[in-house]
């Protein structure tokens, strides 16, 4: 087959651009509004000094990576430049500036496809492009919002500028992606529970928010509005297939566990005293350790981020715990300084509101058992979710710790003479170990621990409808695509695409020039089946669903976790 051409024709209000030989119907975002670019103040504040104008803009060009590289890339300039990025928009729009920008695609992410970009010696950019039907999942003027209330308090990255269907953020060069197996380090885990204490009691909640309770909960009755409108194009075995049962007796089972939920705190309105600010998607790929002091701000860093081994000094300091295989007895660690915190540094905000603290907690805890640069990336490893003694070094730092403190203000346990917890122990060791019986743990641990088991199921519910919304269809069948699309270009070009349906995937070429468009293919389906197995193991343990509920093709793939409640 020939490999598909492309037309660029210029005139003063737009560019066309044809394929003529592909037989692929494939997605394309358009975009009926004007060019357009203005600060963001125009909607948000954010800053609390009325003299400070804000530093990024706003711009209703649209981006799409879909396009030959010469092709994105031009338009990633004029973006930048419209954006008017920080010296990013004196690079001129010449062939010579095409070959000097380097724009390198990060894995890990699943809701948006994201780049690094790089120019010369200035500092790079992170660009963000929002993935498929990801309108019906985050509201991104809430989560600018968010980002302006982090900026205020110098939490995550810097926002650049933000267009249609993405923004540019700043890029954390020196920065390491933690994975799979660095979150589970007993250390590393004390500080991501550290870490998520700052953030919970570091950004106030409006009294607002605290009235609409908590997000995922509102989250989770919006999508299934959206699941309602599906079910209608979708069979009653294609229902099956995801829910383990109808979507009608699935809605059913959800309101019969909040229900329940709520009433465990008395009612709703003793949920929503509890509310803080939570991240709610803190997996591996959204954690990163983060050294600003060393990053050159506008010198060019080729260095492959994904390829960085995690820092020397801090693995030493990371050296792992060997716990107790006793059921009697339970470590619980304290770390006497914690210097490197501020080096633990969470990304992604997009899915940040009101929760419980619990919540957060357990959706961290979950993602413990996923693996997103596997094949099967869908699955979930019951074997790797936390054990007992993992989740409670990781709970009781969290209850323990008091944010803004740089050294612990420890207090003997049980099983702990006082003499230990001097100054003086503090300068010769870098943690201190108490060994207790589980009814020793304190009141406070044990609470939030079962807190986090009886959240588990909200969480897994939040995901198993995410991936359903994500795929657009209950069926697994694909969206019917169109023929032709219009797009808006950065500079008010329209785009004009001719394609054709059908393409052949065993066609070399064509699957050649699809390119990173396709290089995910998670399972998003296969994802949702299974988080509903989580629902279901958690639900029949807590006594709230039956088995026989369920379609017994289906029974082997529910997923019963340590749902066992502790009591004071």
């Amino acid at each position: 087959m020939e490999r598909p051409r492309y037309s660029r024709k210029l005139s003063s209000n737009s560019v066309h651009r044809r394929r003529s030989t592909s037989r692929k119907a494939r997605r394309r975002r358009s975009s009926s509004s004007q060019p357009g670019v203005r600060p963001l103040s125009a909607d948000f504040s954010f800053s609390d000094d009325p003299y400070l104008e804000p530093e990024f803009y706003e711009s209703k060009a649209t981006l799409d990576n879909t396009l030959p590289l010469d092709y994105f890339k031009q338009d990633v300039l004029a973006v930048i430049q419209n954006l008017r990025i920080p010296k990013w928009r004196k690079i001129p729009l010449t062939g010579a500036s095409l070959q000097n920008l380097e724009l390198q695609r990060i894995s890990g992410a699943l809701t948006n496809c994201v780049y690094k970009v790089t120019y010369k010696n200035l500092y790079p950019l992170l660009l963000r492009l929002y993935g498929a039907n990801v309108d019906n999942i985050i509201d991104r003027k809430s989560e600018l919002l968010t980002l302006q209330r982090l900026s205020q308090r110098n939490i995550g990255p810097k926002l650049l500028g933000c267009f249609s269907n993405g923004r540019f953020e700043e890029f954390l060069n020196n920065s390491i992606t933690l994975n799979k197996e660095q979150i589970r380090e007993p250390k590393v885990s004390r500080m991501i529970a550290r870490r998520m204490k700052e953030l919970h009691y570091g950004v106030p909640l409006e009294s607002d928010e605290k009235l609409q309770g908590p997000k995922v909960w509102n989250l989770i009755s919006k999508w299934a509005h959206l699941v309602d409108e599906m079910e209608s194009s979708a069979t009653e075995d294609d229902q099956i297939k995801v829910f383990m049962c109808t979507w009608a007796h699935f809605k059913q089972i959800v309101a019969r566990y909040q229900e329940w939920l709520y009433h465990q705190y008395g009612g709703r309105i003793n949920v929503d005293e509890k509310l803080k600010f939570c991240h709610n998607d803190t997996q591996y790929g959204n954690l990163l350790f983060y050294n600003k002091y060393n990053q050159p701000s506008f010198d060019e860093d080729d260095s492959d981020v994904e390829s960085m081994a995690l820092d020397e000094t801090l693995a030493q300091k990371t050296s792992s715990l060997s716990l107790s295989t006793e059921d009697t007895t339970l470590p619980l660690v304290t770390d006497l300084n914690y210097k490197d915190d501020k080096k633990l540094v969470v990304i992604d905000f997009e899915y940040a509101g009101p929760n419980l603290p619990a919540y957060d907690i357990t959706n961290h805890f979950s993602e413990w058992m996923a693996n997103y640069h596997a094949i099967d990336s869908y699955k979930l490893r019951v074997h790797r979710y936390p054990t007992r003694e993992e989740r409670i070094n990781f709970l009781n730092t969290y209850v323990n710790y008091v944010p803004g403190s740089s050294t612990p203000n420890l207090v003997p346990q049980p099983g702990q003479s006082r003499s230990s917890a001097t100054p003086a122990f503090l300068t010769q060791r870098s943690s201190s170990v108490v060994n207790l019986k589980e009814s020793e743990l304190p009141a406070r641990v044990v609470e939030l621990y079962n807190e986090t088991i009886i959240w588990r199921a909200t969480n897994s519910i939040f995901w198993a409808l995410w991936g359903v919304i994500t795929k657009g269809s209950i069926s697994g069948e694909k969206p019917v695509l169109l023929k032709e699309a219009y797009e808006t270009g950065p500079n008010g070009e329209v785009y004009r695409v001719t394609i054709e349906e059908d393409m052949d995937l065993d066609d070399e070429a064509a699957v050649e020039e699809i390119g990173d468009d396709n290089d995910d293919n998670f399972d998003y389906l296969h994802y949702s089946l299974e988080k509903v197995g989580m629902v279901m193991g958690d639900l029949i343990q807590l006594g709230l669903v039956a088995k026989e509920e369920l379609d017994p093709r289906f029974h082997s793939q529910i997923k019963y976790l340590d749902a066992e409640i502790l009591h004071l």
